[in-house]
């Protein structure tokens, strides 16, 4: 899938920076995309520790982690700068704590019929 616009690259990018910083040893990421209903979905998984909704209330706000026992350095922006950037391009984030622990961040974007068009049509006459 390609993205269409700067700001869904920014967010793949920044998405998945966020989650490598919170890998505890041994982690694993998976990221996935898909175009479904209209809308083009990036998917972030990462394995970690368990989250509560408290947690996951906590790190769409700046300056906030989820809990104590998180690993890494970050200070608790990326998700809220993540977040600011999805919501003023029309998309939406949401966060899934997993059964086993980790997260798994959802961005959908809507697609306008100009965006697919875009996209779709061949380039340099192919």
């Amino acid at each position: 899938m390609c993205w269409a616009t700067p700001a869904a690259s920014r967010t793949s990018s920044e998405s998945s920076r966020q989650c490598s910083q919170v890998q505890p040893p041994a982690g694993w990421i998976e990221v996935s995309t898909r175009y479904e209903n209209g809308e083009s979905i990036l998917e972030i998984a990462n394995s970690g520790h368990d989250l509560s909704s408290e947690d996951l209330d906590r790190l769409l706000q700046p300056f906030r982690r989820a809990g104590q026992a998180r690993v890494g350095t970050s200070t608790g922006l990326g998700l809220s700068i993540i977040h600011n950037i999805v919501r003023a391009h029309g998309g939406r984030l949401t966060l899934h704590a997993l059964l086993d622990g980790g997260l798994t961040v959802r961005v959908t974007f809507p697609h306008s019929v100009g965006n697919v068009e875009t996209l779709l049509e061949p380039r340099d006459g192919r």
